[in-house]
């Protein structure tokens, strides 16, 4: 990748610079910032679902699942995947798996 770029506009400079690239790179970087977004996400959200199983308290249960939608951004980042695509797959995973049992129910000890 081409230095501390953000992700999306790699393929964007490539393009303009005097750097010859090839289809193949194009469709390899997209699926590299891509899939390793939606992975740092997905990781994310687990961690953030086994943490937050533990508790019975509603105000850190919800702040955990923000720090973990913010954190999966931070992740993501760093790593030059899309920051805004791990947010996304966090903030659904935890919103839709967290409910089902992740989170005990009010009054519940977990």
């Amino acid at each position: 990748m081409m230095g501390r770029l953000l992700p999306a506009f790699t393929i964007a400079i490539a393009f303009v610079s005097t750097r010859n690239i090839t289809s193949v790179e194009i469709v390899r970087t997209s699926f590299l910032i891509i899939g390793g977004g939606i992975v740092c996400g997905a990781a994310v959200a687990a961690a953030t679902l086994l943490l937050a199983g533990r508790t019975s308290d509603h105000l850190i249960e919800t702040m955990l699942t923000t720090a973990g939608a913010y954190g999966s951004f931070l992740l993501a980042e760093h790593f030059q995947f899309s920051g805004v695509l791990a947010t996304l797959t966090a903030g659904l995973a935890l919103g839709n798996v967290g409910p089902l049992g992740a989170f005990p129910k009010k009054g519940e000890m977990p």
